[in-house]
Protein backbone atom coordinates (compact mmCIF):
# COMPACT_ATOMS: atom_id res chain seq x y z
CA UNK A 1 0.00 0.00 0.00
CA UNK A 2 2.82 2.36 1.27
CA UNK A 3 5.14 1.58 -2.14
CA UNK A 4 1.86 1.97 -4.51
CA UNK A 5 1.39 5.16 -2.74
CA UNK A 6 5.45 6.20 -3.58
CA UNK A 7 4.76 5.30 -6.75
CA UNK A 8 1.72 8.10 -7.21
CA UNK A 9 3.03 11.19 -5.28
CA UNK A 10 6.91 10.77 -5.11
CA UNK A 11 9.91 11.35 -7.17
CA UNK A 12 8.51 8.90 -9.60
CA UNK A 13 4.90 10.37 -10.42
CA UNK A 14 4.99 8.93 -14.13
CA UNK A 15 5.35 5.70 -13.11
CA UNK A 16 1.78 4.27 -12.66
CA UNK A 17 -0.54 7.24 -12.51
CA UNK A 18 0.23 9.40 -16.37
CA UNK A 19 -0.93 7.70 -19.36
CA UNK A 20 2.23 7.01 -21.92
CA UNK A 21 1.59 9.91 -23.84
CA UNK A 22 2.03 12.26 -20.51
CA UNK A 23 4.85 10.34 -19.17
CA UNK A 24 6.78 11.49 -22.15
CA UNK A 25 5.89 15.13 -21.67
CA UNK A 26 6.99 14.70 -17.89
CA UNK A 27 9.79 13.30 -18.18
CA UNK A 28 10.18 16.25 -21.33
CA UNK A 29 9.46 19.03 -19.22
CA UNK A 30 11.70 17.97 -16.19
CA UNK A 31 14.53 17.67 -18.18
CA UNK A 32 14.32 21.42 -19.21
CA UNK A 33 16.73 23.08 -16.99
CA UNK A 34 16.10 25.96 -14.63
CA UNK A 35 17.07 28.87 -16.28
CA UNK A 36 15.29 28.40 -19.39
CA UNK A 37 12.16 28.22 -17.37
CA UNK A 38 12.88 31.29 -16.08
CA UNK A 39 14.01 33.19 -19.49
CA UNK A 40 11.20 31.45 -20.83
CA UNK A 41 8.96 33.45 -17.98
CA UNK A 42 10.26 36.71 -19.26
CA UNK A 43 10.00 36.32 -22.71
CA UNK A 44 6.19 35.24 -22.32
CA UNK A 45 5.45 38.25 -19.81
CA UNK A 46 7.13 40.66 -22.79
CA UNK A 47 4.62 39.19 -25.33
CA UNK A 48 2.03 39.47 -23.30
CA UNK A 49 2.69 43.29 -22.01
CA UNK A 50 3.22 44.32 -25.72
CA UNK A 51 0.14 42.68 -27.59
CA UNK A 52 -2.11 44.59 -24.77
CA UNK A 53 -0.32 47.69 -24.95
CA UNK A 54 -0.89 47.26 -28.71
CA UNK A 55 -4.49 46.55 -28.58
CA UNK A 56 -5.10 49.44 -26.23
CA UNK A 57 -3.94 51.45 -29.56
CA UNK A 58 -5.22 49.14 -32.08
CA UNK A 59 -8.91 49.79 -30.86
CA UNK A 60 -9.41 53.28 -31.29
CA UNK A 61 -10.21 55.31 -34.42
CA UNK A 62 -8.36 58.64 -33.87
CA UNK A 63 -5.26 60.67 -34.75
CA UNK A 64 -2.25 60.00 -31.51
CA UNK A 65 0.15 62.82 -32.52
CA UNK A 66 -0.34 66.04 -34.92
CA UNK A 67 2.46 64.07 -37.16
CA UNK A 68 -0.76 61.30 -37.63
CA UNK A 69 -3.07 63.91 -39.11
CA UNK A 70 -0.30 64.82 -42.26
CA UNK A 71 1.10 61.75 -42.80
CA UNK A 72 -2.27 59.85 -42.99
CA UNK A 73 -3.30 63.08 -44.90
CA UNK A 74 -0.38 62.37 -47.43
CA UNK A 75 -1.24 58.77 -47.29
CA UNK A 76 -4.67 59.92 -48.78
CA UNK A 77 -3.32 61.77 -51.44
CA UNK A 78 -1.06 59.09 -53.08
CA UNK A 79 -4.20 57.16 -53.26
CA UNK A 80 -5.45 59.77 -55.15
CA UNK A 81 -2.80 60.98 -56.77
CA UNK A 82 0.57 58.90 -58.81
CA UNK A 83 1.87 56.97 -55.39
CA UNK A 84 4.74 59.78 -55.42
CA UNK A 85 5.53 61.58 -52.77
CA UNK A 86 6.79 64.99 -52.52
CA UNK A 87 5.34 64.84 -55.80
CA UNK A 88 1.87 64.51 -54.61
CA UNK A 89 2.15 65.98 -51.22
CA UNK A 90 4.79 68.05 -49.94
CA UNK A 91 7.18 66.85 -46.67
CA UNK A 92 10.71 66.64 -45.49
CA UNK A 93 10.33 62.25 -44.38
CA UNK A 94 11.42 59.44 -46.12
CA UNK A 95 9.14 57.83 -49.03
CA UNK A 96 8.57 54.59 -47.30
CA UNK A 97 6.86 56.58 -44.57
CA UNK A 98 4.27 57.78 -46.70
CA UNK A 99 4.01 55.07 -48.74
CA UNK A 100 3.12 52.59 -45.80
CA UNK A 101 1.12 55.46 -44.47
CA UNK A 102 -1.03 55.30 -48.29
CA UNK A 103 -0.86 50.96 -47.78
CA UNK A 104 -2.14 51.49 -44.06
CA UNK A 105 -5.22 53.83 -45.47
CA UNK A 106 -5.94 51.13 -48.64
CA UNK A 107 -6.12 48.31 -46.21
CA UNK A 108 -7.64 49.77 -42.95
CA UNK A 109 -10.51 51.82 -44.48
CA UNK A 110 -10.05 55.74 -46.49
CA UNK A 111 -10.43 58.30 -44.30
CA UNK A 112 -10.11 56.09 -41.05
CA UNK A 113 -7.65 55.89 -38.44
CA UNK A 114 -7.47 52.18 -38.11
CA UNK A 115 -5.18 51.56 -40.75
CA UNK A 116 -2.40 54.03 -38.79
CA UNK A 117 -3.41 52.61 -35.56
CA UNK A 118 -2.53 49.07 -36.78
CA UNK A 119 0.65 50.07 -38.37
CA UNK A 120 1.95 51.95 -35.46
CA UNK A 121 0.86 49.17 -33.34
CA UNK A 122 2.46 46.23 -35.65
CA UNK A 123 5.73 48.79 -35.57
CA UNK A 124 6.02 48.61 -32.09
CA UNK A 125 5.51 44.66 -31.85
CA UNK A 126 8.14 43.98 -34.50
CA UNK A 127 10.34 46.32 -32.55
CA UNK A 128 9.92 44.15 -29.62
CA UNK A 129 9.74 40.65 -31.54
CA UNK A 130 12.80 41.84 -33.05
CA UNK A 131 14.63 42.46 -29.99
CA UNK A 132 13.93 39.22 -28.84
CA UNK A 133 14.57 37.38 -31.96
CA UNK A 134 18.05 39.35 -32.57
CA UNK A 135 19.23 38.12 -29.37
CA UNK A 136 18.12 34.40 -29.75
CA UNK A 137 19.67 34.18 -33.10
CA UNK A 138 22.70 35.07 -31.67
CA UNK A 139 22.44 32.28 -28.93
CA UNK A 140 21.82 35.44 -25.89
CA UNK A 141 18.31 33.67 -25.25
CA UNK A 142 18.33 35.58 -21.44
CA UNK A 143 19.37 39.49 -23.02
CA UNK A 144 16.90 38.90 -25.32
CA UNK A 145 14.01 38.56 -22.85
CA UNK A 146 15.30 41.35 -20.62
CA UNK A 147 15.81 43.52 -23.67
CA UNK A 148 12.47 43.05 -25.11
CA UNK A 149 10.67 43.74 -21.67
CA UNK A 150 12.85 46.64 -21.27
CA UNK A 151 11.62 47.87 -24.61
CA UNK A 152 7.92 47.84 -23.75
CA UNK A 153 8.59 48.97 -20.54
CA UNK A 154 10.49 52.05 -21.20
CA UNK A 155 7.60 52.50 -24.28
CA UNK A 156 4.81 52.26 -22.03
CA UNK A 157 5.93 53.51 -19.00
CA UNK A 158 8.90 56.30 -19.07
CA UNK A 159 7.90 57.30 -23.09
CA UNK A 160 5.42 59.85 -24.33
CA UNK A 161 2.53 57.54 -25.49
CA UNK A 162 1.62 59.66 -28.54
CA UNK A 163 5.16 59.10 -29.91
CA UNK A 164 5.17 55.62 -29.17
CA UNK A 165 2.37 54.79 -31.02
CA UNK A 166 1.50 57.56 -33.58
CA UNK A 167 2.76 57.54 -37.01
CA UNK A 168 5.73 59.59 -36.51
CA UNK A 169 8.88 58.78 -38.66
CA UNK A 170 11.10 57.33 -35.57
CA UNK A 171 8.44 55.23 -34.26
CA UNK A 172 8.43 53.74 -38.47
CA UNK A 173 11.82 53.57 -38.67
CA UNK A 174 12.71 51.41 -35.72
CA UNK A 175 11.34 47.95 -37.08
CA UNK A 176 13.28 48.22 -39.81
CA UNK A 177 16.28 48.90 -37.88
CA UNK A 178 15.46 46.02 -35.41
CA UNK A 179 14.91 43.78 -38.00
CA UNK A 180 18.26 44.61 -40.03
CA UNK A 181 19.95 43.74 -37.07
CA UNK A 182 18.23 40.34 -36.28
CA UNK A 183 19.33 39.47 -40.08
CA UNK A 184 22.71 40.29 -39.40
CA UNK A 185 22.89 38.50 -36.42
CA UNK A 186 21.29 35.20 -38.05
CA UNK A 187 24.04 35.45 -40.45
CA UNK A 188 26.94 36.41 -38.60
CA UNK A 189 26.26 34.99 -35.00
CA UNK A 190 26.85 31.66 -35.94
CA UNK A 191 28.18 29.60 -38.90
CA UNK A 192 25.56 29.44 -42.19
CA UNK A 193 26.28 28.01 -45.46
CA UNK A 194 28.26 30.49 -47.97
CA UNK A 195 24.47 31.56 -49.53
CA UNK A 196 22.51 31.64 -46.96
CA UNK A 197 25.06 33.91 -45.04
CA UNK A 198 25.12 36.11 -48.56
CA UNK A 199 20.77 36.04 -48.85
CA UNK A 200 20.49 37.01 -44.98
CA UNK A 201 23.14 40.04 -44.86
CA UNK A 202 21.69 41.08 -48.37
CA UNK A 203 18.27 41.43 -46.54
CA UNK A 204 20.24 43.16 -43.72
CA UNK A 205 21.37 45.96 -45.79
CA UNK A 206 18.09 46.53 -47.57
CA UNK A 207 15.95 46.88 -44.38
CA UNK A 208 18.95 49.04 -43.08
CA UNK A 209 18.22 51.31 -46.26
CA UNK A 210 14.47 51.19 -45.53
CA UNK A 211 15.10 52.84 -42.23
CA UNK A 212 16.49 55.46 -43.86
CA UNK A 213 14.16 55.87 -46.66
CA UNK A 214 11.85 56.27 -43.36
CA UNK A 215 13.61 58.53 -41.71
CA UNK A 216 16.82 59.88 -43.63
CA UNK A 217 19.39 60.57 -40.69
CA UNK A 218 19.48 56.59 -40.30
CA UNK A 219 20.85 55.92 -43.38
CA UNK A 220 24.56 55.40 -41.95
CA UNK A 221 23.23 52.42 -39.57
CA UNK A 222 24.65 49.83 -41.87
CA UNK A 223 28.08 51.07 -41.02
CA UNK A 224 28.10 48.70 -37.79
CA UNK A 225 26.79 46.11 -39.30
CA UNK A 226 29.32 46.50 -41.93
CA UNK A 227 32.18 46.46 -39.54
CA UNK A 228 30.42 42.97 -37.82
CA UNK A 229 30.51 41.16 -41.40
CA UNK A 230 34.30 42.66 -42.02
CA UNK A 231 35.35 41.06 -38.99
CA UNK A 232 33.91 37.50 -39.68
CA UNK A 233 35.20 37.98 -43.42
CA UNK A 234 38.93 38.56 -41.68
CA UNK A 235 38.99 35.83 -39.32
CA UNK A 236 37.14 32.92 -41.32
CA UNK A 237 39.59 30.40 -43.36
CA UNK A 238 38.12 31.05 -47.30
CA UNK A 239 39.02 29.23 -50.31
CA UNK A 240 39.08 32.81 -52.48
CA UNK A 241 39.02 36.22 -52.08
CA UNK A 242 35.32 36.26 -53.94
CA UNK A 243 33.86 34.16 -50.85
CA UNK A 244 35.91 35.63 -48.12
CA UNK A 245 34.09 39.36 -49.23
CA UNK A 246 30.77 38.25 -50.50
CA UNK A 247 28.81 38.65 -47.55
CA UNK A 248 30.08 42.29 -46.96
CA UNK A 249 29.07 42.54 -50.67
CA UNK A 250 25.94 41.00 -50.35
CA UNK A 251 24.99 43.75 -47.06
CA UNK A 252 26.68 46.72 -49.74
CA UNK A 253 24.02 45.44 -52.36
CA UNK A 254 21.64 45.03 -50.66
CA UNK A 255 21.31 48.87 -48.49
CA UNK A 256 21.92 50.21 -52.28
CA UNK A 257 19.39 48.22 -53.87
CA UNK A 258 16.13 50.23 -51.91
CA UNK A 259 18.02 53.63 -52.68
CA UNK A 260 18.46 52.64 -56.51
CA UNK A 261 14.78 52.05 -56.74
CA UNK A 262 13.61 54.89 -55.59
CA UNK A 263 15.92 57.14 -57.36
CA UNK A 264 15.27 55.49 -60.61
CA UNK A 265 11.25 55.73 -59.37
CA UNK A 266 12.15 59.61 -59.72
CA UNK A 267 13.92 59.64 -62.95
CA UNK A 268 11.70 57.85 -64.53
CA UNK A 269 8.56 60.36 -63.60
CA UNK A 270 10.69 63.39 -64.88
CA UNK A 271 10.95 64.20 -60.67
CA UNK A 272 14.56 63.24 -59.97
CA UNK A 273 14.74 67.41 -58.68
CA UNK A 274 11.53 67.31 -56.64
CA UNK A 275 13.13 64.14 -55.00
CA UNK A 276 16.46 65.62 -54.00
CA UNK A 277 14.97 69.01 -53.27
CA UNK A 278 12.16 67.20 -50.45
CA UNK A 279 14.77 64.38 -49.24
CA UNK A 280 17.83 65.89 -48.76
CA UNK A 281 17.94 69.81 -49.84
CA UNK A 282 15.40 70.92 -47.48
CA UNK A 283 16.38 69.48 -44.41
CA UNK A 284 19.91 71.09 -44.91
CA UNK A 285 19.04 74.82 -46.10
CA UNK A 286 15.65 75.31 -44.04
CA UNK A 287 15.07 72.46 -41.40
CA UNK A 288 18.49 73.50 -40.01
CA UNK A 289 18.44 76.49 -40.88
CA UNK A 290 17.35 77.71 -36.70
CA UNK A 291 20.46 76.34 -35.56
CA UNK A 292 22.88 77.79 -37.82
CA UNK A 293 26.03 78.85 -35.82
CA UNK A 294 24.79 76.19 -32.82
CA UNK A 295 27.25 75.54 -29.80
CA UNK A 296 26.45 71.74 -30.19
CA UNK A 297 28.53 70.78 -27.15
CA UNK A 298 27.13 73.52 -24.85
CA UNK A 299 24.08 72.27 -26.34
CA UNK A 300 24.63 68.69 -25.66
CA UNK A 301 25.53 69.92 -21.99
CA UNK A 302 22.56 71.58 -21.14
CA UNK A 303 20.48 68.54 -21.94
CA UNK A 304 22.90 66.39 -19.89
CA UNK A 305 22.55 68.40 -16.92
CA UNK A 306 19.12 68.71 -17.22
CA UNK A 307 18.41 64.98 -17.74
CA UNK A 308 20.79 63.98 -15.03
CA UNK A 309 19.11 60.75 -14.37
CA UNK A 310 18.97 59.51 -17.35
CA UNK A 311 22.36 61.00 -18.59
CA UNK A 312 23.72 59.22 -15.71
CA UNK A 313 21.98 55.47 -15.97
CA UNK A 314 22.67 55.19 -20.19
CA UNK A 315 26.57 56.38 -19.23
CA UNK A 316 26.53 53.80 -16.41
CA UNK A 317 24.90 50.97 -18.73
CA UNK A 318 27.42 51.88 -21.66
CA UNK A 319 29.87 51.78 -19.74
CA UNK A 320 29.54 48.50 -18.63
CA UNK A 321 29.21 46.63 -21.47
CA UNK A 322 31.87 48.55 -23.14
CA UNK A 323 33.99 47.48 -20.21
CA UNK A 324 32.60 43.35 -20.92
CA UNK A 325 33.44 43.23 -24.04
CA UNK A 326 34.97 46.18 -26.01
CA UNK A 327 37.66 45.96 -23.62
CA UNK A 328 38.87 42.31 -24.54
CA UNK A 329 39.03 43.43 -28.08
CA UNK A 330 41.33 46.67 -27.51
CA UNK A 331 43.67 44.38 -25.04
CA UNK A 332 44.26 41.93 -28.22
CA UNK A 333 44.97 44.18 -31.02
CA UNK A 334 47.16 41.05 -32.91
CA UNK A 335 43.58 39.05 -32.59
CA UNK A 336 41.73 42.28 -33.65
CA UNK A 337 39.53 40.42 -36.36
CA UNK A 338 38.71 37.30 -34.46
CA UNK A 339 37.93 38.86 -31.43
CA UNK A 340 35.78 41.47 -33.03
CA UNK A 341 33.81 38.72 -34.55
CA UNK A 342 33.64 36.85 -31.02
CA UNK A 343 32.34 39.92 -29.46
CA UNK A 344 30.35 41.12 -32.34
CA UNK A 345 26.77 41.29 -31.58
CA UNK A 346 27.85 42.91 -28.32
CA UNK A 347 30.12 45.56 -30.20
CA UNK A 348 27.35 46.16 -32.87
CA UNK A 349 24.64 47.08 -29.81
CA UNK A 350 26.88 48.79 -28.76
CA UNK A 351 27.95 51.13 -31.74
CA UNK A 352 24.38 51.42 -32.89
CA UNK A 353 23.19 53.05 -29.33
CA UNK A 354 26.50 55.24 -29.96
CA UNK A 355 24.93 56.03 -33.31
CA UNK A 356 21.50 56.52 -32.69
CA UNK A 357 21.88 58.47 -29.69
CA UNK A 358 24.31 60.98 -32.27
CA UNK A 359 21.75 60.69 -34.98
CA UNK A 360 18.36 61.51 -31.94
CA UNK A 361 20.82 64.95 -30.70
CA UNK A 362 21.95 65.84 -34.39
CA UNK A 363 18.71 68.09 -34.82
CA UNK A 364 19.38 69.34 -32.15
CA UNK A 365 15.84 69.42 -30.85
CA UNK A 366 14.96 67.21 -28.18
CA UNK A 367 11.44 65.99 -28.68
CA UNK A 368 10.72 62.38 -27.55
CA UNK A 369 10.74 61.19 -30.60
CA UNK A 370 13.53 61.41 -31.43
CA UNK A 371 14.58 59.16 -28.69
CA UNK A 372 12.71 56.31 -29.98
CA UNK A 373 14.96 54.72 -32.43
CA UNK A 374 17.81 54.51 -29.42
CA UNK A 375 15.43 52.17 -27.21
CA UNK A 376 15.82 49.36 -28.66
CA UNK A 377 19.65 49.53 -28.67
CA UNK A 378 19.49 50.69 -25.10
CA UNK A 379 17.22 47.62 -24.00
CA UNK A 380 19.97 45.35 -25.68
CA UNK A 381 22.24 46.61 -23.14
CA UNK A 382 21.13 46.68 -20.27
CA UNK A 383 20.04 42.62 -21.04
CA UNK A 384 23.52 42.09 -22.02
CA UNK A 385 24.95 44.14 -18.89
CA UNK A 386 22.76 41.63 -16.56
CA UNK A 387 24.64 38.57 -18.51
CA UNK A 388 27.65 38.27 -16.84
CA UNK A 389 25.89 38.95 -12.82
CA UNK A 390 23.13 35.98 -14.20
CA UNK A 391 25.73 33.26 -15.13
CA UNK A 392 24.65 33.66 -19.01
CA UNK A 393 27.63 35.12 -20.73
CA UNK A 394 28.59 33.14 -23.29
CA UNK A 395 32.32 34.69 -22.89
CA UNK A 396 32.32 33.32 -19.48
CA UNK A 397 34.73 30.09 -18.52
CA UNK A 398 32.57 27.29 -18.92
CA UNK A 399 32.01 25.74 -14.61
CA UNK A 400 30.05 22.37 -15.55
CA UNK A 401 27.34 24.11 -13.77
CA UNK A 402 23.97 25.70 -14.66
CA UNK A 403 24.21 29.04 -11.94
CA UNK A 404 20.43 29.64 -12.12
CA UNK A 405 20.54 31.10 -8.53
CA UNK A 406 21.98 34.56 -9.93
CA UNK A 407 19.23 33.97 -12.77
CA UNK A 408 16.16 33.68 -10.85
CA UNK A 409 17.86 36.95 -8.37
CA UNK A 410 18.16 39.18 -11.99
CA UNK A 411 14.90 37.89 -13.50
CA UNK A 412 12.59 38.44 -10.28
CA UNK A 413 13.63 41.28 -9.55
CA UNK A 414 13.56 42.97 -13.12
CA UNK A 415 10.54 40.93 -14.04
CA UNK A 416 8.60 41.98 -11.18
CA UNK A 417 8.86 45.26 -11.26
CA UNK A 418 8.55 45.93 -14.95
CA UNK A 419 5.13 44.16 -14.55
CA UNK A 420 3.97 45.68 -12.02
CA UNK A 421 4.86 49.24 -13.45
CA UNK A 422 3.72 48.01 -16.58
CA UNK A 423 0.25 46.66 -14.93
CA UNK A 424 -0.43 49.60 -13.41
CA UNK A 425 -0.13 51.61 -16.68
CA UNK A 426 -2.20 49.44 -18.47
CA UNK A 427 -5.04 50.02 -15.45
CA UNK A 428 -4.37 54.00 -15.59
CA UNK A 429 -4.95 54.06 -19.39
CA UNK A 430 -8.20 52.30 -19.43
CA UNK A 431 -9.48 53.97 -16.48
CA UNK A 432 -8.40 57.72 -18.52
CA UNK A 433 -10.56 56.14 -21.20
CA UNK A 434 -13.52 54.74 -18.95
CA UNK A 435 -13.21 58.83 -17.92
CA UNK A 436 -13.67 59.96 -21.59
CA UNK A 437 -9.97 60.28 -23.08
CA UNK A 438 -8.80 58.08 -25.56
CA UNK A 439 -11.27 57.61 -27.59
CA UNK A 440 -12.84 57.98 -31.14
CA UNK A 441 -11.92 60.67 -33.05
CA UNK A 442 -16.05 61.20 -34.15
CA UNK A 443 -18.02 62.99 -33.83
CA UNK A 444 -16.10 66.02 -34.14
CA UNK A 445 -17.97 69.65 -34.25
CA UNK A 446 -15.42 70.63 -36.93
CA UNK A 447 -16.72 68.10 -39.39
CA UNK A 448 -20.30 69.64 -39.12
CA UNK A 449 -19.43 72.82 -39.58
CA UNK A 450 -17.49 72.15 -42.31
CA UNK A 451 -20.36 69.92 -43.61
CA UNK A 452 -22.38 73.15 -43.47
CA UNK A 453 -20.24 75.12 -45.55
CA UNK A 454 -18.86 73.05 -48.27
CA UNK A 455 -20.87 70.63 -50.68
CA UNK A 456 -20.66 67.21 -49.62
CA UNK A 457 -17.42 65.37 -50.89
CA UNK A 458 -15.68 68.60 -51.98
CA UNK A 459 -11.86 69.08 -51.49
CA UNK A 460 -10.95 72.02 -48.44
CA UNK A 461 -7.92 73.16 -47.53
CA UNK A 462 -7.20 73.94 -44.30
CA UNK A 463 -4.32 76.51 -43.27
CA UNK A 464 -2.57 75.35 -39.88
CA UNK A 465 -0.78 72.00 -38.88
CA UNK A 466 -4.73 70.10 -38.98
CA UNK A 467 -4.10 67.47 -41.06
CA UNK A 468 -6.67 64.70 -38.84
CA UNK A 469 -9.44 67.16 -39.71
CA UNK A 470 -8.90 65.90 -43.43
CA UNK A 471 -9.03 62.37 -42.49
CA UNK A 472 -11.78 62.72 -39.30
CA UNK A 473 -13.94 65.02 -41.64
CA UNK A 474 -13.71 62.27 -44.82
CA UNK A 475 -12.29 65.59 -46.81
CA UNK A 476 -9.70 65.33 -49.26
CA UNK A 477 -7.14 68.13 -49.46
CA UNK A 478 -7.19 70.87 -51.84
CA UNK A 479 -3.34 71.54 -51.96
CA UNK A 480 -0.40 68.81 -51.65
CA UNK A 481 0.46 71.46 -48.62
CA UNK A 482 -1.50 69.60 -45.92
CA UNK A 483 0.58 71.14 -43.00
CA UNK A 484 0.94 75.19 -43.84
CA UNK A 485 4.61 75.20 -41.79
CA UNK A 486 6.17 74.83 -44.96
CA UNK A 487 4.95 77.77 -47.30
CA UNK A 488 4.80 79.80 -43.89
CA UNK A 489 8.36 79.34 -43.83
CA UNK A 490 8.13 78.59 -39.78
CA UNK A 491 10.87 75.73 -38.94
CA UNK A 492 10.36 74.81 -35.12
CA UNK A 493 11.75 75.57 -32.52
CA UNK A 494 10.98 78.85 -34.12
CA UNK A 495 7.65 79.47 -34.90
CA UNK A 496 7.69 82.82 -36.72
CA UNK A 497 7.33 83.11 -40.33
CA UNK A 498 9.70 83.68 -42.02
CA UNK A 499 10.08 84.44 -45.92
CA UNK A 500 13.44 83.51 -46.34
CA UNK A 501 12.26 79.60 -45.00
CA UNK A 502 9.47 78.97 -47.23
CA UNK A 503 9.39 76.01 -49.40
CA UNK A 504 11.04 76.33 -52.72
CA UNK A 505 8.14 78.27 -54.57
CA UNK A 506 5.55 77.16 -52.10
CA UNK A 507 3.44 80.19 -52.44
CA UNK A 508 3.26 80.19 -55.84
CA UNK A 509 1.86 76.32 -56.19
CA UNK A 510 -0.22 76.94 -53.37
CA UNK A 511 -2.27 79.60 -55.45
CA UNK A 512 -2.05 77.40 -58.56
CA UNK A 513 -3.73 74.69 -56.84
CA UNK A 514 -6.59 77.17 -55.58
CA UNK A 515 -6.96 77.86 -59.04
CA UNK A 516 -7.07 74.96 -60.28
CA UNK A 517 -9.06 73.26 -57.94
CA UNK A 518 -11.18 76.05 -56.29
CA UNK A 519 -11.72 75.00 -53.21
CA UNK A 520 -15.36 75.67 -51.69
CA UNK A 521 -13.77 76.44 -48.31
CA UNK A 522 -10.68 77.63 -46.90
CA UNK A 523 -10.39 77.24 -43.07
CA UNK A 524 -8.04 79.80 -41.67
CA UNK A 525 -6.63 77.48 -38.12
CA UNK A 526 -3.38 79.23 -36.63
CA UNK A 527 -4.07 77.26 -33.28
CA UNK A 528 -1.37 74.79 -33.78
CA UNK A 529 0.95 77.37 -36.15
CA UNK A 530 1.50 79.45 -32.95
CA UNK A 531 -1.08 82.23 -34.20
CA UNK A 532 0.71 82.58 -37.68
CA UNK A 533 -2.62 82.88 -40.12
CA UNK A 534 -2.89 82.54 -43.53
CA UNK A 535 -3.76 86.12 -43.89
CA UNK A 536 -0.15 86.95 -42.44
CA UNK A 537 1.01 86.02 -46.29
CA UNK A 538 0.05 88.68 -48.23
CA UNK A 539 -0.20 87.52 -51.22
CA UNK A 540 -2.70 84.66 -49.79
CA UNK A 541 -4.54 86.96 -48.21
CA UNK A 542 -4.54 89.20 -51.31
CA UNK A 543 -6.04 85.94 -53.17
CA UNK A 544 -8.66 85.12 -50.01
CA UNK A 545 -9.86 88.36 -49.65
CA UNK A 546 -10.88 88.69 -53.45
CA UNK A 547 -11.88 84.95 -53.65
CA UNK A 548 -13.69 84.42 -50.69
CA UNK A 549 -15.60 85.84 -48.06
CA UNK A 550 -15.48 85.58 -43.90
CA UNK A 551 -18.68 83.35 -42.69
CA UNK A 552 -17.30 83.63 -39.05
CA UNK A 553 -15.74 81.54 -36.90
CA UNK A 554 -16.12 77.80 -34.93
CA UNK A 555 -14.06 75.74 -32.92
CA UNK A 556 -13.24 71.66 -33.05
CA UNK A 557 -13.59 69.41 -30.30
CA UNK A 558 -10.03 70.10 -28.34
CA UNK A 559 -10.90 74.15 -28.68
CA UNK A 560 -8.97 74.59 -31.96
CA UNK A 561 -10.53 77.80 -33.10
CA UNK A 562 -10.76 78.28 -36.88
CA UNK A 563 -11.95 80.93 -39.34
CA UNK A 564 -14.30 79.49 -42.06
CA UNK A 565 -13.92 81.38 -45.72
CA UNK A 566 -16.12 80.60 -48.11
CA UNK A 567 -16.11 80.76 -51.69
CA UNK A 568 -17.66 83.76 -53.32
CA UNK A 569 -20.60 81.95 -54.99
CA UNK A 570 -21.21 79.94 -52.44
CA UNK A 571 -21.71 83.04 -49.92
CA UNK A 572 -25.24 83.70 -48.52
CA UNK A 573 -26.18 87.21 -50.18
CA UNK A 574 -27.46 89.43 -47.46
CA UNK A 575 -30.87 89.75 -47.81
CA UNK A 576 -32.49 92.93 -49.33
CA UNK A 577 -32.88 95.86 -47.06
CA UNK A 578 -37.11 96.62 -46.99
CA UNK A 579 -38.58 99.27 -48.02
CA UNK A 580 -39.53 101.89 -46.07
CA UNK A 581 -42.44 104.09 -46.16
CA UNK A 582 -41.69 107.57 -47.38
CA UNK A 583 -43.73 110.36 -46.35
CA UNK A 584 -44.40 113.72 -48.86
CA UNK A 585 -44.20 116.81 -47.06
CA UNK A 586 -47.64 118.97 -46.89
CA UNK A 587 -46.10 120.57 -50.10
CA UNK A 588 -46.56 118.22 -52.47
CA UNK A 589 -43.74 115.61 -54.08
CA UNK A 590 -40.85 118.28 -55.37
CA UNK A 591 -39.71 118.49 -51.64
CA UNK A 592 -39.72 115.00 -50.37
CA UNK A 593 -38.80 114.49 -46.56
CA UNK A 594 -35.10 113.40 -46.55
Amino acid sequence: MLRSMRTRVGPHLTRGSLPRGGLALWQRLRRIPVDAWLIAVLSVTAAFYALRSANFFLRMNAALHFDDGYVTSIGERLLDGHLLPYVDAASHRGPVMYWLAALAQALGGRMEWYGVRALTSLAFLTSAGGIWLAATLARRRFAGAVAALSFVFVGMVLLELQTVFGLVGEAIATPWLVSSFALASWALGREQPFAKRCALLGGAGALAALSGLTKQTYLPVVGPLGLWAVAVALSEPATSRFRRWAGVGALVAGWLLPLVLVVLLYAAKGELGTFYYWFYRYNVDVYMAPYEGARVIKTLYRWARDNGYLSFSLIVVLASVAAQHLGPVLGSLRQLPQTYARRGFELTVLLQTLLALAISFSTLRFWPQYFLPPVPWVSLLIGLSLEQPAGQSPHAPETGRRPWAGLLVSSLLFGSFAAAMLEQQLVALQQERDKGAWRDGRPERACENIDRLAPAGAPIFIWGFDGDLYVTCRRPSASRFVYASLVAGQVPPDWRAHPEWSARDSVETLLGEFEAVQPPLILDSPARLHGVSITQIPRLDEYLREHYCDTGSFRSNDGRTMEAWQRLDLCRTPPPAAARPVTLPAGGPENPTP
